[in-house]
């Protein structure tokens, strides 16, 4: 029986240390978000930091405690430029705080607060004037 409550305080105290260790934003949300690229007319290139990543439409991951240069670009269009920016989510850091200081260091270290402030990006190709 001592052997018995002994086992279960050890599991009781395994399971609080796990929900300790644990924070909201990086179980909910993860350090990186989906974002989609969409232009008007399709097929252009979008360039993000300078690296070619796709033609439109497409999704990609994006880690989310960064910023990105976008720029779209297709023949006979004017290129488009776009800031991608990302801000804290106060929400995390309040659900944080109440789970002690542990989960609040981890958000803070895997950028899991953070979030985009765009997931989905469209932009309206102009034609090229040519004088």
């Amino acid at each position: 029986m001592k052997q018995f409550v002994v086992s279960v305080k050890l599991f009781a105290i395994i399971i609080i240390i796990g929900i300790l260790l644990n924070s909201c934003a990086t179980l909910t949300k993860g350090s990186s978000e989906w974002v989609t690229f969409n232009s008007d007319p399709p097929a252009a290139k979008v360039y993000v930091n300078g690296h070619l990543m796709g033609t439109t439409p497409f999704d990609i991951k994006l880690k989310s405690n960064k910023s990105y240069f976008v720029v779209y670009k297709k023949n006979g269009f004017e290129n488009r430029t776009v800031y991608l920016t990302s801000s804290i989510g106060a929400g995390y850091i309040i659900l944080d705080i109440p789970l002690v200081f542990i989960p609040f260091i981890i958000d803070a270290t895997t950028g899991a607060w953070y979030i985009l402030d765009e997931t989905y990006i469209n932009v309206i190709l102009d034609t090229t004037s040519e004088n």
